[in-house]
């Protein structure tokens, strides 16, 4: 309810609204075309003078979510492909196998107990913590970890672990750790192009692909994601923001956005870099395409959404997702009815619930 609360201030407060009259002519318009109430109309920011024209052509929640379930449960029927998308241990696994780039993982935990160096250790209190870490960054000769959650998506409960954080106060961390499962990361060292824009998070690259009835892989759309302020992870949903990527040029789109529980901003230049956003050309653009299409091939199923960002050398994997979102990459087509390969997938959505309906 928090949350609703703050979207509709940031909505009341925004200066660049249309008028009443034409807002409530086109949600009248939408609702009658997609017989249901149009509340992405807010969430997508169609509601500003400078939105698309072509806001028929977007999806409303409700398709989304249809869409969505759909997605989930085609993933599902493909059980081996899955259960990798799903554990990003097991995705690293899967990437050494195949010598596919992703970052190192040094240690991991169940709960209280804890893996390094075909070792186990059973961390019991917070100065036991201190000392496993300590272990694992002086034989790897780092100075900090990323630590994440084996499942999850949205950066959720990720962290930079740094020598200094383990001289403070680790009681709270202690909690956290032994209470989940996570992986414990090298920390990727950033393309200097990327870092330049913003250097305390890994800014990454989410690429969407689609696996047809015939066996053939297409992207689906992309959008670069930043973070801001001192967050150590990209996500939108912690408060970073995400600007659309011309597939066609390998460069970002004029403006990046954050969230409206975050206010909705129109980004032009990173608030913290100032560097501007327009025309800016992706570093290893064609390698992370083809990265994207071949995982696309070699974990076949319905659709997927790659997580890439980017080294001096060339793109690496961070993460796959098995329920991407695709809302999020909808505009990187201006609006997915735009798309050829879209009808199939609402082919599918409708399929999937009509059997449903016959149950």
């Amino acid at each position: 309810m928090k949350r609703h609360i703050t979207r509709l201030k940031h909505f009341l407060k925004d200066k660049n609204k249309k008028s009443f009259l034409t807002m409530t002519k086109e949600i009248l318009a939408l609702w009658v075309s997609k017989k249901d109430f149009p509340y992405h109309y807010f969430g997508r920011f169609f509601y500003r003078k400078n939105a698309p024209k072509n806001i028929q052509d977007y999806m409303t929640l409700r398709q989304y979510n249809r869409v969505n379930a759909t997605i989930v449960y085609k993933n599902k029927q493909t059980a081996e492909v899955f259960s990798i998308l799903d554990d990003k241990l097991e995705l690293y696994k899967f990437c050494k196998e195949n010598k596919l780039p992703t970052p190192e993982i040094f240690s991991n935990n169940i709960n209280n107990t804890f893996y390094f160096n075909k070792g186990t250790y059973k961390i019991k209190s917070s100065s036991d913590l201190k000392s496993f870490y300590q272990m694992v960054m002086q034989s790897k000769n780092v100075e900090k970890l990323f630590i994440k959650p084996t499942r999850g998506s949205g950066g959720d409960g990720a962290f930079i672990l740094t020598k200094i954080k383990l001289n403070r106060n680790l009681s709270e961390i202690f909690r956290i750790l032994t209470q989940e499962s996570f992986i414990h990361q090298e920390v990727v060292s950033q393309h200097d192009l990327i870092s330049a824009i913003y250097d305390k998070s890994i800014n990454t690259m989410r690429l969407e692909t689609f696996l047809d009835r015939s066996k053939t892989v297409h992207l689906l759309g992309s959008f670069m994601r930043f973070g801001s302020g001192n967050q150590e992870v990209d996500n939108a949903s912690q408060g970073g923001f995400k600007i659309m990527v011309d597939l066609e040029k390998g460069v970002l789109f004029e403006h990046g956005i954050t969230k409206l529980i975050y206010g909705g901003k129109k980004i032009s230049k990173h608030p913290d870099s100032g560097i501007v956003f327009k025309d800016f050309q992706i570093p290893f653009f064609k390698e992370t395409i083809d990265l994207a299409m071949n995982l696309g091939k070699m974990l076949p199923c319905y659709v997927h959404g790659w997580d890439i960002a980017f080294t001096n050398f060339g793109p690496i994997i961070i993460e796959g997702n098995y329920s991407p979102g695709i809302l999020g990459s909808e505009a990187s087509y201006f609006g997915y009815k735009n798309k050829t390969v879209f009808k199939e997938i609402m082919e599918d959505t409708d399929a999937y619930f009509n059997s449903k309906k016959q149950l």
